[in-house]
Order: C-alpha cells, then sequence, then structure tokens
C-alpha cells in the first residue's frame, strides 16, 4: 500500500489527492506517516461507526452488525477514538479486529450512515432514512456532519433521495450468473433477509433496469428541500463555528453525549486555516434553524 500511495502521489504531480482506504480489519497503520512505519495514506473508513449507528437507528442487530448495540457511549467512543475494535475479540468473525488508533487524529476516520456496500446489503437498498424515523435520521445526521472525524456522503443521501442503491454489475453472462448466485449467498447471513432470497426476490444484479432503478432524481433537491437546508445549514456550522473548528486530536471536545463549545479562554481565537467567524447573532440563527430542522416531527 504504501508504493500505491505514492506512485499516486507522483502521478498526482502538483495536485492535492486524498487517498482513503476501505480495509475491513481496520488496520490503523495505513494511515500512519511513513516515518513510523505506516502506510502514509490519508483516511480510513470507520465501519464501527456506521455499524453502531445504524443498530441505534433501526434496532437490528444482525450478522456484522451482531456485535454493537448502538448506545449512546458505543456511539461517542467511535467518534472520539476511531474505531471501536483495535484489537478487542470479535465474536462474529471468531477473532480479534482491528489495532489501535492511538495517537491518529480524527480526521484520519471516515464517518459515514451510508455507502454502497451497506445500502446495497438492506437487499431492497433502502436508504437509511427509510429505516428508521426521520427525527432519529436527522439527530444521526447530525451528530455525523458535527464530529471530528472525516464525514463521508453518500450520493443522493444530502437531499434524502428516494431511489434505492442497489446491487448490481455488468459482466458477461457466466460470470453475471455467477454474481447473482453470489450474491444470495451473502446476504443468507441477515436473519432477515434470508426469506427473500429463498423467494428469489431480489433485483437481479445483471438486469440493466437493476442500475436505471438507481438513477437519482436531482429535481429533489427542491421537492426535498428541508433535507437539502439541513445538510448546507450543518455543512456550514462545522466549517464556520468555532466551538466544531476546535475540536482537536482525539476528539477532547467531546464530552458524553453532547458537542460542547470549546473553553471561554478559547473562544477569542480564530478557527483553524484563518478562516473569520461570521457575527455571533448569524452563528446563532444558523445553530437555531438547524437545531429546530432536526427536532421537527
Amino acid at each position: 500500500m504504501t508504493a500505491v500511495g505514492r506512485r499516486a502521489r507522483e502521478a498526482a504531480g502538483r495536485r492535492r489527492i486524498v487517498i482513503v482506504a476501505e480495509n475491513e480489519p481496520q488496520q490503523t497503520r495505513l494511515v500512519r506517516p511513513l516515518a513510523e512505519g505506516g502506510n502514509g495514506l490519508d483516511a480510513l473508513w470507520n465501519d464501527d461507526f456506521h455499524h453502531s449507528a445504524m443498530v441505534a437507528l433501526t434496532g437490528r442487530a444482525e450478522a456484522y452488525y451482531s456485535d454493537t448495540r448502538g448506545e449512546p457511549q458505543e456511539i461517542i467512543s467511535a467518534v472520539k477514538y476511531g474505531c471501536l475494535f483495535q484489537g478487542q475479540y470479535y465474536h462474529w468473525q471468531q477473532n480479534r479486529r482491528g489495532t489501535p488508533a492511538w495517537g491518529l487524529p480524527p480526521s484520519a476516520f471516515v464517518v459515514f450512515l451510508q455507502n454502497h456496500d451497506q445500502i446495497a446489503n438492506t437487499a431492497r437498498g433502502l436508504r437509511g432514512d427509510r429505516l428508521t424515523s426521520p427525527g432519529r435520521w436527522r439527530a444521526m445526521t447530525a451528530l455525523l456532519l458535527l464530529s471530528p472525524g472525516t464525514p463521508l456522503l453518500f450520493q443522493g443521501q444530502e437531499f434524502a433521495a428516494s431511489a434505492p442503491f442497489l446491487y448490481f454489475a455488468d459482466f458477461e453472462p457466466e460470470l453475471t450468473a455467477a454474481v447473482r448466485n453470489g450474491r444470495g449467498e451473502f446476504l443468507r447471513q441477515f436473519p432477515s433477509i434470508v426469506d427473500l432470497v429463498d423467494r428469489n426476490v431480489l433485483a437481479d444484479p445483471g438486469d440493466p433496469a437493476t442500475f436505471a432503478r438507481c438513477k437519482l432524481d436531482l429535481d429533489e433537491r427542491a421537492t426535498h428541500a428541508a433535507a437539502y437546508a439541513l445538510h448546507i445549514d450543518l455543512l456550514r456550522l462545522r466549517r464556520d463555528d468555532m466551538a466544531f473548528g476546535l475540536q482537536q486530536r482525539g476528539g477532547e471536545l467531546l464530552k458524553g453525549p453532547l458537542l460542547i463549545a470549546g473553553a471561554v479562554g478559547e473562544l477569542g481565537q480564530r478557527p483553524r486555516r484563518g478562516r473569520r467567524l461570521e457575527r455571533p447573532e448569524q452563528m446563532r440563527q444558523l445553530a437555531g434553524r438547524a437545531a429546530h430542522a432536526i427536532n421537527a416531527s
């Protein structure tokens, strides 16, 4: 992986690139500096945050979700310390999982509620907001976008896209049949999906219609304006409000279940990268608007 990162940066030349590792074992050496014996990549997907958040949102702790409970402290730990599993025993795999994340900045962990794998693994390709209550989804969205990790928004998530994201592939017929059968076997690990596999009602990965169903309707930015505005407001708060800009290495400003503003002595400092804050009254109005959207029924 070191060679991959080096070649990618050489090819980029003067352009700045970000290299993110998708690594199920959650090996933190991938994002440690070369000088410390790491691979020098920029970020690592935090699957543990996703799993804990989805158990909290849906109440379903099956298959590879079964080692997470979705409890508040669990989610807080995933936000503050990176991955939950840093060498502990993982019952689902009957083995230890993960490596220590000590000393890594929060930005090294990509936190997310949706991605291409996890949505497709719901069998019907349902987006996360379709699997829980609107209030819970808004609250978890706020945590996602205001936490110190690097947030990932999957295509259309920012405006609550109604299109599913199904598992699809474009291969030769023989390989397509193998993919279809393999997909069914993979989904059998989820007890809630076994019946759909047995009844052969899952979308065919090789059918062009499966792909077509996944296309986004960008007009939903207007028809789902409230969801879109919530993401805009939260991202603006993340960028401009010092309470979030000052979240330091290890997420020190995360205390208990709440995001706490910086100490009084810090409030007069500039945010990182020299960005000036908007007037306090503007920031209060923005925060109030976001809070109203989160609390709306």
